[in-house]
């Protein structure tokens, strides 16, 4: 389930650019609620031109929380240099499920995208304090692309996890509808896990994904850059499900199955949207590893 929302607006910083998705994403200015009352409920074309023309960035009118309690998310200087703020993301094994699972994340409101090209850029840093799964037992997702609803209970289309010690990348496609003769299951999915580094503590990951979302046999194409350099990378394979709405990002700490350890908790980077003309330097440009 997704509940909140958040647009995107580029940072003063940097210079407004017709190809990273005004309204959708981006910095926030502050963690406290919109004032009532609330202006009447639009479209989502309607909000998500009222976010990129806000004069201040609240969360609530920004992202989508999911956790199992709302202050598990706060703003903190940026660890690696204090600049900036960035997300502050704890999780503890006390906290109730949200969507059926330990997990707090966020997402920008409004963003669905289920057919054509995408950009994205999401960062997390893991403290010093980590335990790494080696001594917790379990892996833990820090980003995802998802999408919005599947044709059957599988894993996400890309997933970025912290497992055995080190960086994994984890894509999952299935062509297939859920009209077809045969159907959709993790049996005939196309799954591919690639080790992208060790786990490296006090630091930043920066992510910029460019998808090509397409469904059909033979069509589609997923290209990850990882701190500027290209991680992976896939074409002509279908680069997700063929869901009713849409693909989106999420970032934070997503715990599967039984969390062992009592808390955990990460740095994440605001996430920022890009329309299909966009470039990975642009994205890039917008992280902790490349911005100004």
């Amino acid at each position: 389930m997704r509940f909140a929302a958040v647009a995107l607006l580029i940072s003063a910083a940097l210079p407004a650019s017709a190809q990273v998705v005004a309204g959708l994403g981006g910095e926030i200015d502050t963690m406290e609620a919109t004032p009532l009352p609330l202006p009447p409920k639009g479209g989502v074309q309607d909000e998500i031109q009222r976010n990129a023309e806000a004069g201040m960035r609240r969360f609530d009118r920004f992202y989508t929380l999911n956790a199992g309690h709302a202050a598990n998310v706060t703003l903190a200087p940026d660890p690696a240099n204090g600049r900036r703020n960035v997300f502050h993301v704890v999780l503890r094994n006390t906290d109730p499920d949200s969507a059926g699972a330990k997990r707090t994340e966020v997402s920008p409101t409004y963003e669905y995208m289920r057919q054509g090209v995408r950009w994205y850029a999401a960062s997390v840093y893991f403290p010093t304090d980590w335990v790494t799964e080696e001594e917790s037992g379990r892996p833990v997702v820090v980003f995802q692309l998802n999408s919005a609803k599947g044709v059957f209970a599988g894993p996400p289309p890309l997933a970025i996890e912290a497992s055995d010690g080190v960086l994994r990348l984890h894509a999952t496609f299935n062509h297939r509808n859920a009209t077809d003769a045969v159907l959709p299951t993790r049996a005939n999915a196309a799954v591919k896990s690639v080790v992208l580094d060790k786990l490296r503590l006090g630091q930043w990951y920066c992510f910029v994904v460019r998808a090509d979302w397409q469904h059909r046999l033979g069509n589609g194409s997923l290209q990850l850059w990882m701190n500027g350099e290209q991680a992976y990378a896939t074409t002509n394979l279908s680069s997700h499900y063929a869901n009713n709405l849409g693909n989106f990002p999420k970032t934070g700490i997503y715990q599967p199955g039984t969390m062992y350890v009592p808390s955990r908790h990460l740095y994440a980077d605001f996430i920022h949207v890009g329309a299909a003309d966009s470039t990975m330097e642009e994205l890039y440009a917008r992280t902790p590893c490349g911005g100004s």
